[in-house]
């Protein structure tokens, strides 16, 4: 199945990781989210799409009719690869919520605004950290939330005191520190597991790098980040990337620039 959509929402979530067959997903395929304009609450649909990567087909693995995904973003795999999970902003009227899809595609809502969510969303607003606690972005409280790896209830892990501003992805270096950016904080925060967070870079309009966006990590310890440069005719967003060589702050340097919609992915 091909799907054709208006470029422009591509710039909602990926992650990368597996498909579904046979029961169990296979690493290596990439699941991205997309959404026609007016998103789930004026008519529009939304999906989670699953890409081989070999062959470039592409299959719809949730939407908004069969599943309820409304403003759809972050994914990631739970740590033992059963389950995919994604982060919903919601409608107008709630807090949103994290859906859980096993690989035959079978949804259920594990945490909402009753576990303390406020509009999660971010490209990577959700992750995982080794010990297997989860991390999740609220938007509308400007904090990151850490949910224990047995259940328990979530602690406010950082907030706007410590540069969390509004919606914004996530990232894991292999040391265990946290980082985090947005397009409201306009910079890269950088917070070890002691919670004692820093500027790591700044990334802005004002000093020509543009909004920034999205962050990733290499397995070798070097950090991706994408921000928005401008908006070209026929409303395509345009983007740069821009890599941190041993996640040193000193080391930045422009991998590429006038990128059309890009998504940083992870593997899992």
């Amino acid at each position: 199945m091909k799907i054709r959509i208006n470029p422009v929402v591509l710039v909602c979530a990926l992650a990368v990781a597996t498909t579904c067959v046979a029961g169990e997903f296979i690493p290596g395929h990439v699941y991205v989210t997309l959404r026609e304009l007016e998103a789930c609450d004026f008519g529009g649909m939304e999906w989670i799409v699953e890409v081989d990567p070999a062959t470039g087909e592409t299959s719809i693995f949730a939407d908004t009719v069969k599943d309820g995904i409304c403003r759809a973003n972050g994914l990631t795999f739970t740590p033992d690869g059963s389950f995919l999970r994604l982060a919903n902003w919601g409608h107008l009227w709630d807090g949103g919520w994290i859906h859980q899809f096993d690989a035959d595609g079978n949804a259920t809502i594990v945490l909402d605004v009753r576990d303390g969510l406020a509009k999660p969303e971010g490209w990577n607003c959700v992750a995982y950290d080794t010990s297997d606690n989860l991390y999740i972005v609220n938007d509308y409280s400007s904090e990151i939330l850490r949910f224990p790896a047995d259940g328990g209830p979530a602690t406010v892990f950082a907030d706007i005191t410590d540069g969390i501003i509004y919606r914004g992805a996530l990232a894991f270096a292999p040391n265990g520190d946290l980082f985090f950016t947005g397009e409201s904080a306009e910079a890269i925060i950088r917070i070890p597991p002691d919670g004692e967070s820093s500027v790591f870079d700044i990334l802005s309009v004002e000093t020509g790098e543009g909004f920034p966006h999205n962050l990733a990590f290499d397995t070798k310890g070097n950090l991706f980040a994408v921000t928005r440069s401008h908006i070209a005719p026929g409303n395509h967003l345009v983007y740069a990337i821009y890599r941190y060589d041993n996640a040193e702050s000193h080391s930045r340097r422009l991998l590429a620039q006038g990128v059309l919609n890009p998504v940083i992915s992870r593997q899992q």
